[in-house]
């Protein structure tokens, strides 16, 4: 996947407010590449943001407790 695709239902960071949300829709120029997408935050409102404007939501997650190695 190319770093300016987004897939239906990947969450996202709209980095002008903070505010995260998951990709409805996008727009894409005649070339074929991303623009913008639509997203839906948390609180059932959506808005469209330039692909320049997102970031991909990474998560940390801690290791589990019963184990004894971190890379488990």
């Amino acid at each position: 996947m190319n770093e300016n695709q987004y897939a239906l239902g990947e969450a996202l960071v709209n980095r002008n407010n903070l505010k995260m949300g998951n990709v409805v829709n996008s727009a894409e120029s005649q070339e074929g590449i991303t623009e913008s997408v639509e997203i839906k935050y948390a609180d059932g409102t959506k808005e469209w943001v330039s692909v320049s404007d997102v970031s991909r939501l990474l998560l940390e997650v801690d290791p589990k407790v019963e184990s004894p190695n971190l890379f488990e």
